[in-house]
């Protein structure tokens, strides 16, 4: 792979298991912290990494990291949103920590655009397996009907996160039809409450005061 770099904010006292051990040739010092999302082609933030900002294509020219990274780590931003593929389309997940490992979350090998976050999200995102798993989408407006498009997502979830949110609800309808579910807070698993499968649509009701 072209042009990989490790971004370094801390001491480091084994390169090994970044697969950097006998490998550096250059280094250059930053004056100020450096922000974005750093992806490593293995686990455990293993292997090759590149370290980006807003990138439309993780395949264009010496990036050539498309579809590569199995662990994520954030420097000094709130969050980050990583795309299934270039040009921001797709599925989409919503990443506020480091992740170890992209494979439970049905995202391993899968990036092909980012965009980062310079303050928190505001939003929900539904998962495709209970406790945060499988696939997943992250929402930011009203949604009339989750099977749309690129989308894909109507009776599929479920798991459910809220980002700075207060309240949303989810209706097992297009164009919110049927019946609700309020959701104030993150739901693990739908199951229990009768919603496993059968989101249509959303809105977003109420967000936190503090979110944009």
């Amino acid at each position: 792979m072209a042009a990989v770099f490790l971004a370094v904010n801390e001491n480091i006292p084994d390169l090994t298991p970044f697969g950097w051990n006998d490998r550096v040739g250059s280094l250059k010092l930053s004056s100020t912290p450096l922000t974005g999302v750093q992806l490593f082609e293995n686990p455990d933030y293993g292997g090759d990494c590149g370290f980006e900002t807003d990138i439309p294509d993780l395949d264009i020219g010496t990036i050539d990291f498309a579809d590569v990274a199995s662990s994520v780590k954030l420097v000094n931003i709130p969050g980050a949103k990583l795309y299934d593929f270039n040009n921001y389309g797709g599925g989409v997940i919503f990443v506020d920590q480091n992740i170890v490992d992209l494979t439970p979350l049905g995202w391993n090998d899968r990036i092909g655009s980012l965009k980062i976050s310079s303050s928190p999200l505001t939003g929900i995102e539904l998962f495709e397996h209970p406790n945060y798993q499988g696939d997943s989408r992250f929402f930011e407006t009203d949604i009339p009907d989750l099977d749309l498009g690129t989308i894909d997502f109507a009776d599929v979830a479920s798991s459910v996160r809220i980002h700075n949110l207060n309240e949303a609800k989810l209706f097992d309808g297009n164009n919110y039809g049927g019946d609700n579910l309020t959701v104030t807070q993150d739901i693990p698993d739908l199951t229990p409450l009768g919603w496993n499968d059968r989101v249509g649509s959303l809105k977003i009701i109420n967000k936190k005061i503090n979110s944009v």
